[in-house]
């Protein structure tokens, strides 16, 4: 978009023609000249407007305003493109994030596995150790061969303690990592809006905080735009579109002002 506003302000120093002239000459006001300059679509009413001046301006400076409104119209596709692909970069990242969850659900399992593994060999030996009296020594008493194995139990079950502190130690660790923390979130789904015009009607689209539609929109015609958190649409007559947001259909007429402009906050 800057690309248009360095063309203008070039053409007009080339001719020499000061910003006082130019208002003169196309009964533009200076601030909206300054905007066109500066490619500040945001500085006009609405895009209606911006096109139009934009196309007396071309024309006071000896270009070719067909030239000048196709590579607007060329560049705006490109932001909207590059918007989408965005979203989708965000899909692919919520899928990363997916992944990292899987990994800690496999970790604590082979740790969880190792443990019972250590639990059931040592659990064995008690076993087999008490039947064949290898807790004995030559002559021993039944009381001492009882308090050795009573000694072994003991033994036991300190390993396995330590054996499962450690897995959690392993499964705190892992869970604290920052990808981890990340898959932990609930990914975003993605919200859907579809405006169908039944009157030629102006119509500007913000998604996700970002302008991606701002021209009118003509009878029989829609527009399709997918947000993740939300939608703000300006409507310049309610009566003109109607407007589905995930499929469902919105009531816009509600606030709307006495001229039928209204504002709708979609989240």
């Amino acid at each position: 978009m800057n690309e248009i506003g360095k063309i203008l302000k070039q053409a007009r120093k080339k001719k020499r023609y000061s910003l006082e002239k130019i208002r003169k000459m196309t009964k533009i006001k200076e601030s909206y000249i300054i905007g066109l300059e500066n490619s500040d679509i945001d500085a006009f009413p609405a895009e209606i407007y911006y096109k139009n001046f934009l196309k007396s301006y071309s024309k006071c400076l000896g270009l070719n305003p067909d030239e000048i409104l196709k590579m607007y119209e060329e560049n705006k596709l490109i932001n909207q493109d590059d918007l989408f692909k965005h979203h989708d970069n965000s899909d692919e990242k919520n899928i990363s994030d997916m992944s990292s969850g899987g990994r800690l659900r496999l970790a604590i399992t082979a740790v969880s596995a190792a443990a019972m593994f250590v639990f059931l060999f040592m659990y064995g030996n008690v076993l087999s150790n008490g039947i064949n009296g290898n807790f004995s020594c030559g002559g021993q008493t039944a009381a001492g061969k009882q308090a050795d194995e009573v000694k072994a139990v003991a033994q036991l079950q300190t390993s396995t303690s330590a054996v499962t502190a450690t897995a959690t130690q392993t499964a705190v660790a892992v869970s604290s990592s920052p990808s981890v923390q990340q898959a932990a979130a609930a990914p975003k789904t993605k919200k859907t809006l579809l405006v169908s015009a039944v009157k030629n009607t102006w119509v500007k689209i913000t998604a996700d905080n970002k302008k991606i539609y701002e021209e009118t929109l003509y009878a029989g015609k829609q527009y399709k735009a997918v947000a993740y958190d939300n939608f703000e649409v300006k409507i310049g007559n309610v009566d003109g579109v109607e407007l589905y947001y995930n499929d469902k259909r919105i009531d816009i007429s509600a606030g709307a002002s006495q001229n039928k402009v209204n504002t709708i906050t979609l989240k």
